[in-house]
């Protein structure tokens, strides 16, 4: 007997012909398939091209690649790419929070020598078919490209799109069985290829800071003791799950802001696991990897020692009307510092520091706050006084000099030209292109002989500054 597609899209077909037909084809199963969804649809792929299925939200950045291309993936030690079927196919792609557990269903099939992963929103199980009744693609399915339509599959009253999985990877020499494929070349495993793996030349292609930052860190590493015989391509890999982890659990981006410290943190780590598995797992455990990254006091009070540091960097400024921006203040115990800091050293000037943070809570309780003395440096006690409460603030000559804001720095920043601005570990919490346009936006701003303050453990490498850094205080001046 056997129906065409056109028959059961129209309802031409009553519920009690479909289970007399797949009764009488169930003794013919010559074809099984994996079905899984994608936006609501259901998909099949031939499960003789399905090596595993997995679950996994933790996939390692590659630079350059397509959009569907969401990195790679460490499976028992074999790198391979993963591919989320539905930017592919432009579907909608639910949000999950890596951070907070959330994973992926994944698929691995193999073409050829070739492992890829692809990812759907949720796999269901094997159905076994007469391949007789495969129908072919049906206009109907128009919001996926047909070419990558194998065929349409009924069973058990659903409707599935068999995909041509050939097709969509492009197997150099594998034709489907169907007669759909060909003699394709492979353009996604050539884009991954050209943009993971080195040149004749053995250097790495980088499109942005953060590629630049996985290629420096690995180089670093390169040249630590006990690594130096490792290829360069592997420990690419290590950084790239180790850079991964840190960005899904902790908002924490590897880039060339933070290359240095990065690789010597990675090499440290490694011999604190004893060089087996030395990947990040769980938030507790890129807390541990960034526990030294903090600048000097941060969130507290400066000790005499790092506000002499910093006042060392920053006796270059000549002006008369010091402005400054202090990105990232927090609840303002830096900002009020840095304050102090600056009347100290230059007690004519006049002085505006914008402090400013994205944390509301706590900018908005920092021009109210109030201490008991014994917890402020003595340094820092001419510049309190006492209130009705017995608990110390800081007097009005501070507190004038300072304008804590709520503000996102990432959003448009309208300062005026800076002699000063002081970010210290904030670049490197924000993704790579955030942090290369703050950077851009900075610069301008900065007056010339502006100076600009990153964390202890950042860089900034751009045309136009130059390192004026000072034990642990990381300065540039523009010039």
């Amino acid at each position: 007997m056997g129906f065409n597609i056109n028959d059961i899209l129209h309802g031409n077909v009553v519920q009690e012909q479909l289970v007399e037909e797949e009764e009488k084809v169930s003794e013919a199963v010559d074809y099984k398939m994996i079905t899984f969804t994608l936006g609501g649809k259901d998909y099949a792929i031939d499960i003789m091209d399905v090596k595993e299925i997995a679950k996994t939200g933790r996939f390692t950045y590659v630079p350059n690649t397509l959009p569907f291309v969401l990195g790679v993936y460490n499976l028992r030690g074999e790198i391979i790419p993963i591919i989320d079927l539905r930017i592919f196919f432009h579907l909608s792609v639910p949000k999950k929070d890596y951070s907070q557990g959330g994973v992926e269903d994944m698929i691995i099939v193999t073409m050829e020598d070739q492992l890829f992963g692809i990812v759907v929103d949720g796999i269901d199980k094997v159905v076994g078919i007469s391949k007789s009744t495969i129908q072919p693609p049906h206009p109907i399915f128009g919001d996926i490209n047909i070419k990558y339509i194998l065929g349409i599959v009924e069973n058990a009253g659903k409707l599935f799109i068999l995909l041509d999985i050939n097709r969509i990877f492009g197997s150099r020499n594998k034709s489907s069985d169907h007669g759909v494929g060909g003699n394709l070349d492979n353009p996604l495993l050539a884009n991954m290829r050209e943009n993971y793996q080195s040149d004749e030349a053995g250097q790495y292609k980088a499109g942005d800071r953060q590629d630049v930052g996985l290629l420096k860190t690995a180089e670093a590493l390169l040249e630590r003791e006990g690594i130096k015989n490792q290829k360069k391509e592997d420990v690419v890999v290590d950084v790239g799950f180790i850079a991964k982890s840190l960005e899904n659990f902790v908002s924490f981006y590897i880039s060339d802001v933070n290359t240095g410290w990065v690789a010597k943190r990675l090499a440290e780590w490694k011999s604190e696991k004893g060089g087996s598995d030395y990947q990040i797992q769980n938030v507790r455990d890129a807390n541990v990897f960034l526990e030294d990254f903090e600048s000097p006091d941060s969130g507290k009070f400066w000790s005499d020692i790092y506000a002499e540091e910093v006042g060392s960097v920053l006796s270059s400024i000549q002006s008369k009307v010091i402005n400054v921006w202090n990105v990232g203040c927090g609840a303002g115990y830096e900002t009020y510092s840095l304050a102090c800091v600056l009347k100290e050293k230059f007690p004519s000037a006049r002085i505006m520091i914008h402090g400013n943070d994205s944390d509301l809570l706590k900018v908005a309780n920092a021009p109210n706050m109030t201490f008991a003395l014994d917890d402020v440096p003595s340094r820092l006690h001419k510049y309190m006084v006492q209130g009705v409460n017995g608990r110390w603030s800081f007097n009005q000559e501070i507190k004038d000099i300072i304008l804590f804001e709520y503000h996102d720095c990432t959003n448009e920043n309208p300062y005026p030209e800076m002699d000063l601005v002081f970010i210290r570990d904030v670049l490197s919490y924000l993704n790579p292109q955030k942090q290369k346009i703050l950077v851009d936006e900075i610069v301008e701003k900065l007056k010339t002989d502006g100076i600009l303050v990153v964390g202890s453990n950042e860089t900034v490498v751009k045309d136009g500054l130059s390192n004026i850094s000072k034990g642990r205080v990381s300065a540039f001046k523009k010039e």
